[in-house]
């Protein structure tokens, strides 16, 4: 009878649940929504630890394909995540900032669907421009 108590009292924990307990205590940002797709979940991972494919990243990875890594609607500014959310065309005393806009930052941080959604869909749409401005133009060209 002594022995069974002694097995209770020293029971091994699985390593799964250590390797559990440990990741959660590490994890200083929610995890993206489960109903995010898995494209929505990879891009607002991505806006989380700064590594979204902007030019200026890009540039670093693949530099024959990316050789400039200016915006490329503005066209002097580095087109790292902070520029392009800042809307450089609109926000032109934002555009010089460093940091992201304060909605995106409390995106990051935050575990509600919309507000990641939000966020998500916030980084296609400037990564979008950042393409659509690179894109050569079809028809004929505007003048002035």
């Amino acid at each position: 009878m002594e022995s069974k108590g002694r097995e209770r009292a020293y029971q091994c924990t699985p390593t799964a649940d250590i390797l559990r307990w440990y990741h959660h205590k590490r994890q200083r940002l929610p995890a993206p929504h489960p109903q995010l797709t898995r494209r929505e979940g990879v891009l607002y991972h991505q806006l989380q630890t700064d590594v979204i494919l902007t030019p200026v990243l890009a540039r670093y990875i693949c530099p024959k394909l990316y050789n400039i890594d200016r915006c490329i609607i503005c066209k002097t500014a580095p087109a790292t995540t902070a520029h392009i959310l800042n809307d450089c065309t609109h926000l032109q005393a934002h555009s010089e900032a460093q940091e992201l806009p304060p909605k995106v930052r409390e995106a990051i941080t935050s575990s509600d669907y919309n507000t990641q959604l939000q966020a998500v869909r916030q980084v296609e749409e400037a990564l979008t421009r950042q393409r659509e401005g690179s894109a050569p133009r079809s028809g004929p060209t505007p003048t002035a």
